[in-house]
Protein backbone atom coordinates (compact mmCIF):
# COMPACT_ATOMS: atom_id res chain seq x y z
CA UNK A 1 0.00 0.00 0.00
CA UNK A 2 1.39 3.34 -1.00
CA UNK A 3 1.33 6.29 1.38
CA UNK A 4 0.08 9.73 0.40
CA UNK A 5 1.91 11.35 3.34
CA UNK A 6 4.29 14.13 2.26
CA UNK A 7 7.97 13.66 3.13
CA UNK A 8 9.36 15.79 5.99
CA UNK A 9 10.96 19.10 5.01
CA UNK A 10 14.71 19.25 4.57
CA UNK A 11 16.68 19.61 7.78
CA UNK A 12 18.35 23.02 7.80
CA UNK A 13 19.69 25.37 10.40
CA UNK A 14 18.14 28.59 11.57
CA UNK A 15 20.74 31.36 11.73
CA UNK A 16 18.94 32.76 14.74
CA UNK A 17 19.63 29.61 16.76
CA UNK A 18 21.65 30.54 19.83
CA UNK A 19 22.76 27.28 21.38
CA UNK A 20 23.20 23.58 20.79
CA UNK A 21 20.14 22.69 22.90
CA UNK A 22 17.76 24.44 20.49
CA UNK A 23 19.53 22.75 17.59
CA UNK A 24 19.13 19.37 19.25
CA UNK A 25 15.42 20.02 19.86
CA UNK A 26 14.95 20.77 16.18
CA UNK A 27 16.83 17.60 15.25
CA UNK A 28 14.57 15.48 17.51
CA UNK A 29 11.44 16.89 15.85
CA UNK A 30 12.87 16.27 12.37
CA UNK A 31 13.83 12.71 13.33
CA UNK A 32 10.32 11.99 14.63
CA UNK A 33 8.72 13.26 11.41
CA UNK A 34 11.21 11.20 9.41
CA UNK A 35 10.29 8.05 11.35
CA UNK A 36 6.57 8.72 10.83
CA UNK A 37 7.18 9.06 7.12
CA UNK A 38 9.21 5.83 7.07
CA UNK A 39 6.38 3.93 8.75
CA UNK A 40 3.82 5.40 6.39
CA UNK A 41 5.96 4.29 3.45
CA UNK A 42 6.23 0.84 5.03
CA UNK A 43 10.02 0.82 4.97
CA UNK A 44 9.95 -2.34 7.12
CA UNK A 45 8.39 -4.24 4.23
CA UNK A 46 11.07 -3.15 1.79
CA UNK A 47 14.08 -5.36 1.05
CA UNK A 48 16.66 -5.66 3.81
CA UNK A 49 19.27 -3.75 1.84
CA UNK A 50 17.00 -0.71 1.55
CA UNK A 51 16.03 -0.85 5.24
CA UNK A 52 19.65 -0.93 6.38
CA UNK A 53 20.66 1.90 4.08
CA UNK A 54 17.76 4.15 5.12
CA UNK A 55 18.40 3.64 8.82
CA UNK A 56 22.13 4.06 8.27
CA UNK A 57 21.45 7.34 6.45
CA UNK A 58 19.40 8.67 9.38
CA UNK A 59 22.19 7.66 11.75
CA UNK A 60 24.80 9.40 9.61
CA UNK A 61 22.77 12.61 9.70
CA UNK A 62 22.75 12.44 13.49
CA UNK A 63 26.47 11.71 13.59
CA UNK A 64 27.19 14.65 11.31
CA UNK A 65 25.08 16.85 13.57
CA UNK A 66 27.16 15.80 16.57
CA UNK A 67 30.44 15.98 14.68
CA UNK A 68 30.00 19.49 13.34
CA UNK A 69 27.99 21.22 16.06
CA UNK A 70 29.57 19.66 19.17
CA UNK A 71 33.03 18.42 18.21
CA UNK A 72 33.66 21.20 15.70
CA UNK A 73 35.18 18.96 13.02
CA UNK A 74 37.41 20.71 10.49
CA UNK A 75 36.46 18.37 7.60
CA UNK A 76 34.86 19.88 4.54
CA UNK A 77 31.12 19.04 4.37
CA UNK A 78 31.28 18.51 0.61
CA UNK A 79 33.68 15.58 1.05
CA UNK A 80 31.44 14.06 3.69
CA UNK A 81 28.45 14.43 1.36
CA UNK A 82 30.19 12.57 -1.43
CA UNK A 83 31.22 9.69 0.86
CA UNK A 84 27.66 9.40 2.14
CA UNK A 85 26.14 9.53 -1.32
CA UNK A 86 28.37 6.69 -2.48
CA UNK A 87 26.81 4.45 0.16
CA UNK A 88 23.35 4.99 -1.30
CA UNK A 89 23.92 3.08 -4.53
CA UNK A 90 21.69 0.21 -3.39
CA UNK A 91 18.71 2.46 -2.78
CA UNK A 92 16.07 3.05 -5.37
CA UNK A 93 16.25 6.37 -7.18
CA UNK A 94 13.36 7.93 -5.21
CA UNK A 95 14.91 7.25 -1.78
CA UNK A 96 18.43 8.06 -2.94
CA UNK A 97 17.35 11.43 -4.27
CA UNK A 98 15.37 12.29 -1.15
CA UNK A 99 18.14 11.35 1.32
CA UNK A 100 20.87 12.94 -0.77
CA UNK A 101 18.93 16.21 -0.84
CA UNK A 102 18.49 16.07 2.92
CA UNK A 103 22.18 15.55 3.54
CA UNK A 104 23.39 18.25 1.14
CA UNK A 105 21.04 20.87 2.57
CA UNK A 106 21.84 19.73 6.07
CA UNK A 107 25.62 19.89 5.75
CA UNK A 108 25.76 23.17 3.87
CA UNK A 109 23.38 24.89 6.26
CA UNK A 110 25.31 23.42 9.19
CA UNK A 111 28.53 24.93 7.88
CA UNK A 112 26.90 28.36 7.82
CA UNK A 113 25.48 27.74 11.27
CA UNK A 114 28.92 26.99 12.67
CA UNK A 115 30.36 30.17 11.18
CA UNK A 116 27.64 32.47 12.53
CA UNK A 117 25.66 31.18 15.45
CA UNK A 118 25.12 34.60 17.06
CA UNK A 119 23.77 38.00 16.12
CA UNK A 120 24.58 41.47 17.39
CA UNK A 121 21.63 43.09 19.14
CA UNK A 122 21.22 46.82 19.74
CA UNK A 123 18.74 46.05 22.50
CA UNK A 124 21.62 44.72 24.63
CA UNK A 125 23.45 48.00 24.15
CA UNK A 126 20.44 50.18 24.96
CA UNK A 127 19.62 48.22 28.11
CA UNK A 128 22.98 49.11 29.68
CA UNK A 129 21.79 52.72 30.04
CA UNK A 130 18.40 51.90 31.58
CA UNK A 131 19.56 51.93 35.20
CA UNK A 132 21.51 55.18 34.81
CA UNK A 133 18.58 56.87 33.03
CA UNK A 134 16.14 55.90 35.78
CA UNK A 135 18.37 57.43 38.44
CA UNK A 136 19.04 60.51 36.30
CA UNK A 137 15.31 61.04 35.84
CA UNK A 138 14.82 61.16 39.61
CA UNK A 139 17.41 63.94 40.07
CA UNK A 140 16.20 65.89 37.00
CA UNK A 141 18.86 64.95 34.44
CA UNK A 142 17.65 64.18 30.92
CA UNK A 143 19.63 62.59 28.10
CA UNK A 144 18.83 61.20 24.63
CA UNK A 145 15.23 62.41 24.94
CA UNK A 146 13.50 65.02 22.76
CA UNK A 147 11.39 67.01 25.21
CA UNK A 148 9.07 69.82 24.31
CA UNK A 149 9.95 73.38 25.26
CA UNK A 150 7.77 73.38 28.37
CA UNK A 151 8.86 69.90 29.40
CA UNK A 152 12.49 70.93 29.04
CA UNK A 153 11.82 73.99 31.18
CA UNK A 154 10.21 71.84 33.86
CA UNK A 155 13.12 69.36 33.92
CA UNK A 156 15.63 72.23 34.11
CA UNK A 157 13.80 73.71 37.08
CA UNK A 158 13.78 70.31 38.79
CA UNK A 159 17.50 69.81 38.23
CA UNK A 160 18.57 73.24 39.46
CA UNK A 161 16.28 72.90 42.47
CA UNK A 162 17.94 69.60 43.36
CA UNK A 163 21.39 70.97 42.58
CA UNK A 164 20.90 74.01 44.84
CA UNK A 165 19.70 71.71 47.62
CA UNK A 166 23.02 69.88 47.47
CA UNK A 167 24.86 73.23 47.41
CA UNK A 168 22.98 74.28 50.55
CA UNK A 169 23.89 71.02 52.26
CA UNK A 170 27.59 71.57 51.39
CA UNK A 171 27.48 75.11 52.81
CA UNK A 172 25.74 74.08 56.05
CA UNK A 173 27.95 71.04 56.58
CA UNK A 174 31.16 72.95 55.80
CA UNK A 175 30.19 75.84 58.09
CA UNK A 176 29.58 73.47 60.96
CA UNK A 177 32.87 71.69 60.23
CA UNK A 178 34.90 74.92 60.35
CA UNK A 179 33.18 76.00 63.55
CA UNK A 180 33.88 72.61 65.05
CA UNK A 181 37.53 72.89 64.06
CA UNK A 182 37.91 75.99 66.24
CA UNK A 183 35.85 74.97 69.28
CA UNK A 184 35.13 71.25 68.93
CA UNK A 185 37.16 68.13 69.45
CA UNK A 186 39.44 66.26 67.07
CA UNK A 187 36.91 63.43 66.71
CA UNK A 188 33.97 65.72 65.95
CA UNK A 189 35.89 67.23 63.05
CA UNK A 190 36.76 63.87 61.53
CA UNK A 191 33.19 62.61 61.53
CA UNK A 192 32.13 65.43 59.18
CA UNK A 193 35.00 65.54 56.67
CA UNK A 194 34.02 62.43 54.62
CA UNK A 195 30.52 63.79 53.98
CA UNK A 196 31.78 67.24 52.88
CA UNK A 197 34.24 65.68 50.43
CA UNK A 198 31.55 63.38 49.06
CA UNK A 199 29.21 66.32 48.39
CA UNK A 200 31.92 68.31 46.55
CA UNK A 201 32.50 65.37 44.18
CA UNK A 202 28.74 65.07 43.64
CA UNK A 203 28.43 68.72 42.59
CA UNK A 204 31.33 68.53 40.13
CA UNK A 205 29.91 65.46 38.35
CA UNK A 206 26.32 66.71 38.21
CA UNK A 207 27.37 70.07 36.79
CA UNK A 208 29.34 68.50 33.91
CA UNK A 209 26.48 66.20 32.92
CA UNK A 210 24.04 69.10 32.81
CA UNK A 211 26.20 71.66 31.03
CA UNK A 212 27.69 69.25 28.43
CA UNK A 213 24.62 67.22 27.58
CA UNK A 214 25.41 67.13 23.84
CA UNK A 215 28.81 65.54 24.49
CA UNK A 216 27.29 62.89 26.75
CA UNK A 217 24.59 62.14 24.17
CA UNK A 218 27.24 61.67 21.49
CA UNK A 219 29.01 59.21 23.81
CA UNK A 220 25.76 57.23 23.74
CA UNK A 221 24.91 57.45 20.05
CA UNK A 222 28.29 57.02 18.34
CA UNK A 223 29.30 53.73 20.04
CA UNK A 224 25.75 52.57 19.34
CA UNK A 225 26.27 53.10 15.61
CA UNK A 226 29.42 50.93 15.83
CA UNK A 227 27.65 48.14 17.72
CA UNK A 228 27.50 44.82 15.77
CA UNK A 229 24.07 44.40 14.18
CA UNK A 230 24.46 41.38 11.91
CA UNK A 231 25.97 37.95 12.28
CA UNK A 232 28.94 37.71 14.61
CA UNK A 233 31.35 34.91 15.40
CA UNK A 234 31.48 33.02 18.67
CA UNK A 235 34.62 34.90 19.77
CA UNK A 236 32.96 38.26 19.21
CA UNK A 237 29.85 37.07 21.00
CA UNK A 238 31.93 35.98 23.98
CA UNK A 239 33.62 39.38 24.22
CA UNK A 240 30.27 41.18 24.13
CA UNK A 241 28.48 38.90 26.60
CA UNK A 242 31.39 38.94 29.06
CA UNK A 243 31.58 42.74 28.95
CA UNK A 244 27.81 43.20 29.34
CA UNK A 245 27.54 40.61 32.12
CA UNK A 246 30.41 42.19 34.03
CA UNK A 247 28.94 45.66 33.56
CA UNK A 248 25.51 44.64 34.84
CA UNK A 249 27.00 43.02 37.92
CA UNK A 250 29.23 45.99 38.78
CA UNK A 251 26.37 48.48 38.35
CA UNK A 252 23.94 46.49 40.48
CA UNK A 253 26.42 45.99 43.32
CA UNK A 254 27.46 49.65 43.26
CA UNK A 255 23.85 50.90 43.29
CA UNK A 256 23.02 48.51 46.13
CA UNK A 257 25.95 49.77 48.23
CA UNK A 258 25.00 53.41 47.72
CA UNK A 259 21.33 52.77 48.46
CA UNK A 260 22.24 50.83 51.59
CA UNK A 261 24.61 53.61 52.68
CA UNK A 262 21.89 56.26 52.28
CA UNK A 263 19.45 54.14 54.28
CA UNK A 264 21.97 53.54 57.07
CA UNK A 265 22.44 57.30 57.47
CA UNK A 266 18.66 57.82 57.60
CA UNK A 267 17.31 54.87 59.58
CA UNK A 268 19.13 55.38 62.95
CA UNK A 269 17.79 58.96 63.34
CA UNK A 270 14.31 57.67 62.57
CA UNK A 271 14.66 55.00 65.26
CA UNK A 272 15.93 57.62 67.74
CA UNK A 273 12.92 59.82 66.98
CA UNK A 274 10.54 56.91 67.67
CA UNK A 275 12.32 56.17 70.94
CA UNK A 276 12.15 59.84 71.96
CA UNK A 277 8.39 59.70 71.51
CA UNK A 278 8.09 56.83 73.96
CA UNK A 279 10.86 57.96 76.31
CA UNK A 280 11.03 61.76 76.63
CA UNK A 281 14.43 61.64 78.31
CA UNK A 282 16.08 60.40 75.11
CA UNK A 283 17.26 63.05 72.67
CA UNK A 284 16.69 62.37 68.92
CA UNK A 285 19.59 62.77 66.48
CA UNK A 286 19.82 64.13 62.96
CA UNK A 287 21.44 62.26 60.05
CA UNK A 288 24.06 64.97 59.41
CA UNK A 289 25.80 67.81 61.24
CA UNK A 290 24.33 70.97 59.69
CA UNK A 291 24.98 74.43 61.04
CA UNK A 292 21.55 75.87 61.85
CA UNK A 293 20.68 79.30 63.27
CA UNK A 294 17.95 77.76 65.42
CA UNK A 295 17.43 74.82 67.73
CA UNK A 296 16.18 71.92 65.53
CA UNK A 297 14.80 69.98 68.51
CA UNK A 298 12.09 72.48 69.42
CA UNK A 299 8.53 71.77 68.33
CA UNK A 300 8.16 70.24 64.90
CA UNK A 301 11.49 71.54 63.63
CA UNK A 302 13.14 68.16 64.09
CA UNK A 303 10.67 66.39 61.78
CA UNK A 304 11.14 69.06 59.11
CA UNK A 305 14.94 68.95 59.32
CA UNK A 306 14.95 65.15 59.29
CA UNK A 307 12.95 65.10 56.05
CA UNK A 308 15.18 67.76 54.47
CA UNK A 309 18.43 66.01 55.41
CA UNK A 310 17.13 62.64 54.25
CA UNK A 311 16.11 64.25 50.97
CA UNK A 312 19.61 65.74 50.61
CA UNK A 313 21.17 62.35 51.36
CA UNK A 314 19.33 60.44 48.64
CA UNK A 315 19.71 63.37 46.24
CA UNK A 316 23.49 63.35 46.63
CA UNK A 317 23.56 59.58 46.15
CA UNK A 318 21.49 59.96 42.96
CA UNK A 319 23.87 62.54 41.48
CA UNK A 320 26.90 60.42 42.36
CA UNK A 321 25.36 57.29 40.84
CA UNK A 322 24.41 59.14 37.65
CA UNK A 323 27.97 60.28 37.01
CA UNK A 324 29.69 57.04 37.99
CA UNK A 325 27.32 54.74 36.10
CA UNK A 326 27.64 56.74 32.91
CA UNK A 327 31.43 56.68 33.26
CA UNK A 328 31.67 52.90 33.57
CA UNK A 329 29.11 52.31 30.79
CA UNK A 330 31.01 54.60 28.41
CA UNK A 331 34.35 52.94 29.14
CA UNK A 332 32.83 49.45 29.00
CA UNK A 333 31.50 50.05 25.48
CA UNK A 334 34.67 51.76 24.26
CA UNK A 335 36.86 48.91 25.53
CA UNK A 336 34.47 46.37 23.99
CA UNK A 337 34.80 48.12 20.63
CA UNK A 338 38.60 48.10 20.95
CA UNK A 339 38.47 44.31 21.50
CA UNK A 340 36.10 43.80 18.55
CA UNK A 341 38.35 45.97 16.39
CA UNK A 342 41.31 43.74 17.27
CA UNK A 343 39.39 40.67 16.07
CA UNK A 344 38.40 42.50 12.88
CA UNK A 345 42.07 43.31 12.22
CA UNK A 346 43.15 39.68 12.76
CA UNK A 347 40.75 38.63 10.00
CA UNK A 348 42.01 41.30 7.59
CA UNK A 349 44.42 39.20 5.51
CA UNK A 350 44.21 35.62 4.30
CA UNK A 351 47.35 33.56 5.04
CA UNK A 352 47.45 30.02 3.59
CA UNK A 353 48.49 27.20 5.90
CA UNK A 354 51.76 25.41 5.26
CA UNK A 355 54.60 23.76 7.18
CA UNK A 356 55.34 27.00 9.04
CA UNK A 357 51.73 28.04 9.71
CA UNK A 358 49.94 24.97 11.01
CA UNK A 359 46.16 24.77 11.29
CA UNK A 360 46.02 25.08 15.07
CA UNK A 361 47.71 28.52 15.16
CA UNK A 362 45.41 31.54 15.72
CA UNK A 363 46.41 33.15 12.43
CA UNK A 364 45.49 29.98 10.55
CA UNK A 365 42.10 29.82 12.30
CA UNK A 366 41.30 33.44 11.36
CA UNK A 367 42.48 32.81 7.79
CA UNK A 368 40.19 29.80 7.51
CA UNK A 369 37.25 31.86 8.72
CA UNK A 370 38.16 34.62 6.27
CA UNK A 371 38.24 32.10 3.40
CA UNK A 372 34.78 30.78 4.35
CA UNK A 373 33.34 34.28 4.42
CA UNK A 374 34.70 35.01 0.96
CA UNK A 375 33.36 32.14 -1.15
CA UNK A 376 33.63 34.22 -4.30
CA UNK A 377 37.21 35.31 -3.60
CA UNK A 378 38.55 33.63 -6.73
CA UNK A 379 36.09 35.59 -8.88
CA UNK A 380 37.89 38.89 -8.21
CA UNK A 381 41.10 39.95 -9.88
CA UNK A 382 44.09 41.26 -7.97
CA UNK A 383 43.14 44.93 -8.37
CA UNK A 384 39.66 44.37 -7.02
CA UNK A 385 41.02 42.40 -4.08
CA UNK A 386 43.54 45.12 -3.33
CA UNK A 387 40.85 47.80 -3.50
CA UNK A 388 38.53 45.84 -1.20
CA UNK A 389 41.39 45.31 1.25
CA UNK A 390 42.29 49.01 1.24
CA UNK A 391 38.67 50.00 1.82
CA UNK A 392 38.42 47.60 4.76
CA UNK A 393 41.63 48.94 6.27
CA UNK A 394 40.46 52.55 5.85
CA UNK A 395 37.25 51.61 7.66
CA UNK A 396 39.35 50.10 10.47
CA UNK A 397 41.41 53.31 10.72
CA UNK A 398 38.27 55.45 10.94
CA UNK A 399 36.85 53.28 13.70
CA UNK A 400 40.14 53.37 15.61
CA UNK A 401 40.31 57.16 15.39
CA UNK A 402 36.68 57.42 16.51
CA UNK A 403 37.35 55.28 19.59
CA UNK A 404 40.39 57.42 20.48
CA UNK A 405 38.28 60.57 20.11
CA UNK A 406 35.47 59.13 22.25
CA UNK A 407 38.01 58.25 24.94
CA UNK A 408 39.19 61.86 24.79
CA UNK A 409 35.60 63.05 25.28
CA UNK A 410 35.27 60.90 28.40
CA UNK A 411 38.59 62.35 29.59
CA UNK A 412 37.39 65.94 29.07
CA UNK A 413 34.07 65.36 30.80
CA UNK A 414 35.42 63.56 33.88
CA UNK A 415 39.03 64.62 34.33
CA UNK A 416 38.42 67.37 36.93
CA UNK A 417 35.76 65.46 38.85
CA UNK A 418 38.07 62.43 38.91
CA UNK A 419 40.86 64.56 40.34
CA UNK A 420 38.56 65.75 43.13
CA UNK A 421 37.21 62.22 43.50
CA UNK A 422 40.62 60.60 43.90
CA UNK A 423 41.96 63.27 46.24
CA UNK A 424 38.83 62.93 48.30
CA UNK A 425 38.91 59.12 48.16
CA UNK A 426 42.27 58.99 49.95
CA UNK A 427 40.90 61.27 52.67
CA UNK A 428 37.53 59.50 52.89
CA UNK A 429 39.12 56.05 53.16
CA UNK A 430 41.54 57.34 55.80
CA UNK A 431 38.84 59.08 57.87
CA UNK A 432 36.43 56.15 57.57
CA UNK A 433 39.15 53.81 58.85
CA UNK A 434 39.80 56.19 61.73
CA UNK A 435 36.09 56.44 62.59
CA UNK A 436 35.73 52.64 62.42
CA UNK A 437 38.71 52.16 64.74
CA UNK A 438 38.16 54.89 67.35
CA UNK A 439 34.64 56.33 67.10
CA UNK A 440 32.17 53.66 66.00
CA UNK A 441 31.35 50.65 68.10
CA UNK A 442 31.86 47.23 66.52
CA UNK A 443 28.08 46.80 66.33
CA UNK A 444 27.66 50.01 64.29
CA UNK A 445 28.09 49.87 60.52
CA UNK A 446 27.65 53.43 59.19
CA UNK A 447 31.29 54.32 58.56
CA UNK A 448 32.18 50.70 57.81
CA UNK A 449 29.73 50.73 54.91
CA UNK A 450 30.95 54.19 53.91
CA UNK A 451 34.45 52.72 53.75
CA UNK A 452 33.32 49.74 51.63
CA UNK A 453 31.43 52.02 49.22
CA UNK A 454 34.44 54.34 48.82
CA UNK A 455 36.74 51.37 48.20
CA UNK A 456 34.39 49.88 45.63
CA UNK A 457 33.83 53.17 43.80
CA UNK A 458 37.57 53.79 43.48
CA UNK A 459 38.19 50.21 42.32
CA UNK A 460 35.38 50.43 39.75
CA UNK A 461 36.75 53.60 38.18
CA UNK A 462 40.35 52.33 38.18
CA UNK A 463 39.47 48.88 36.83
CA UNK A 464 37.69 50.27 33.77
CA UNK A 465 40.55 52.71 33.29
CA UNK A 466 42.91 49.71 33.24
CA UNK A 467 40.66 47.97 30.71
CA UNK A 468 40.96 50.98 28.42
CA UNK A 469 44.75 50.82 28.66
CA UNK A 470 44.88 47.10 27.88
CA UNK A 471 42.39 46.99 25.00
CA UNK A 472 43.81 50.06 23.27
CA UNK A 473 47.31 48.55 23.14
CA UNK A 474 45.79 45.23 22.06
CA UNK A 475 45.09 46.82 18.66
CA UNK A 476 48.84 47.06 18.02
CA UNK A 477 49.26 43.36 18.82
CA UNK A 478 46.41 42.46 16.47
CA UNK A 479 48.01 44.47 13.66
CA UNK A 480 51.33 42.66 14.13
CA UNK A 481 49.58 39.26 14.11
CA UNK A 482 47.37 39.86 11.06
CA UNK A 483 49.69 38.45 8.37
CA UNK A 484 50.88 41.88 7.23
CA UNK A 485 53.87 40.36 5.41
CA UNK A 486 51.55 39.18 2.61
CA UNK A 487 50.07 42.65 2.05
CA UNK A 488 51.12 45.13 -0.62
CA UNK A 489 53.89 47.62 0.03
CA UNK A 490 51.41 50.48 0.38
CA UNK A 491 49.31 48.59 2.89
CA UNK A 492 52.40 47.55 4.85
CA UNK A 493 53.31 51.21 5.34
CA UNK A 494 49.78 52.00 6.52
CA UNK A 495 49.83 49.08 8.95
CA UNK A 496 53.22 50.22 10.29
CA UNK A 497 51.91 53.74 10.92
CA UNK A 498 48.83 52.38 12.69
CA UNK A 499 51.01 50.08 14.83
CA UNK A 500 53.03 53.08 15.99
CA UNK A 501 49.84 54.97 16.89
CA UNK A 502 48.29 51.94 18.61
CA UNK A 503 51.35 51.48 20.80
CA UNK A 504 50.55 54.86 22.35
CA UNK A 505 48.18 54.00 25.16
CA UNK A 506 44.70 55.51 25.36
CA UNK A 507 43.85 56.46 28.93
CA UNK A 508 41.88 58.70 31.28
CA UNK A 509 43.73 61.02 33.64
CA UNK A 510 42.97 62.96 36.80
CA UNK A 511 43.41 66.40 35.23
CA UNK A 512 46.82 65.30 33.90
CA UNK A 513 48.27 64.40 37.30
CA UNK A 514 47.93 60.60 37.10
CA UNK A 515 46.58 57.87 34.83
CA UNK A 516 43.51 56.02 36.06
CA UNK A 517 44.53 52.38 36.35
CA UNK A 518 44.93 49.63 38.92
CA UNK A 519 48.34 51.09 39.69
CA UNK A 520 46.73 54.36 40.74
CA UNK A 521 44.23 52.35 42.81
CA UNK A 522 47.08 50.77 44.76
CA UNK A 523 48.62 54.23 45.18
CA UNK A 524 45.39 55.55 46.69
CA UNK A 525 45.23 52.67 49.15
CA UNK A 526 48.87 53.16 50.16
CA UNK A 527 48.33 56.89 50.62
CA UNK A 528 45.19 56.30 52.69
CA UNK A 529 47.02 53.85 54.93
CA UNK A 530 49.87 56.32 55.42
CA UNK A 531 47.39 59.03 56.42
CA UNK A 532 45.67 56.58 58.74
CA UNK A 533 48.87 55.64 60.59
CA UNK A 534 49.77 59.35 60.88
CA UNK A 535 46.36 60.13 62.38
CA UNK A 536 46.71 57.30 64.88
CA UNK A 537 50.05 58.69 66.07
CA UNK A 538 48.60 62.19 66.33
CA UNK A 539 45.51 60.95 68.18
CA UNK A 540 47.46 58.84 70.66
CA UNK A 541 50.07 61.54 71.11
Amino acid sequence: MKSILSPPPSFCFDKNAWDISSLNEKWVKWKQSYEIYSKACEIDKKPVEIQETVHKSKLLVGLCLYKYSVLGSAEQPEGTCLSLIQSYNMISCIYKKMLTTYLIVFLKSLEKYLEYVFKGNLKDYDETFNLAKKIMKIVGLRMTLNDTKFARMGWNLLFWFNFMNVVVSVILESTNMFLMASVGTFLDLFTMMPCVGYLIVVLSKAYRIKCYRSVFENLVYEPRDMWPKGNITEEEHKIITDALGRLRLVMKVYVFCNALLANIFSVPPLISWIESRTDHEKQPILPFFYWLPFDPFVGYRYEIMFVIQTFHCFLAAGFMLSGDLLFVVFLSHITTHFSLLAIRIKKLLFVPTDDQLIKSYPLAIYSKLLAKNNDNENSHDLKEKEQMLNEEFISIIHQHRALIRLSGDVENMYTFSLLVNFLNSSIIICFCLFCCAFIEKWSEVTYKLFFVTAIMQTWMLCWYGQQLLDTSTGVAEALYNCGWYLASKKLKKSILIMIHRSQKRVYITTYGFSIISLESYSTILKTSWSYFTLLINMYKG
